[in-house]
Order: structure tokens, then sequence, then C-alpha cells
């Protein structure tokens, strides 16, 4: 089984409509409409995915490894 080559895509949110005074109104968006938030499909990452995820959100720009069998997913 091999990993996913892309990410799933990120999910938007609709811009909130804003009332008179400033605050947004209290019927904006799916959530006010059902009364129940909008659930996104869960997606499952891989070990290489969740790796990489947390080295972005890092602002990691250089990593040295040993590339194998294990870690080859990550490079």
């Amino acid at each position: 089984m091999s990993a996913p080559t892309t990410r799933p895509p990120e999910p938007t949110a609709a811009p909130e409509q804003v009332n008179g005074s400033g605050a947004a109104g209290p019927n904006t968006g799916a959530a006010a409409k059902s009364g129940v938030p909008k659930r996104i499909a869960p997606y499952q990452l891989t070990g290489a995915e969740s790796v990489v995820r947390s080295l972005e959100e890092l602002d990691v720009e250089l990593v040295f490894g040993i590339p194998g069998g294990a870690v080859l997913p990550v490079y």
C-alpha cells in the first residue's frame, strides 16, 4: 500500500455576513441553518505525512537523514 502523493484540499469557510453593528449575524453559515456544524470526512494520514506536516508547521526548511526502507516515504 503506497501513501497518497497529494494532500486533500483544505476546507474553505464561507465568508460571514456582518450586520450593522459589525458583529456576525445570528443566522450566518450552514451551522445556523441546521443547528449542527458541518462535518468534514475524516482523512487518515500516514506516518510520513504526519512527520512532514509537523515539520511544515514548525517552518523547517532543511532535514538531514539516512534514507532507508522504513523512512523512505518521508523523503
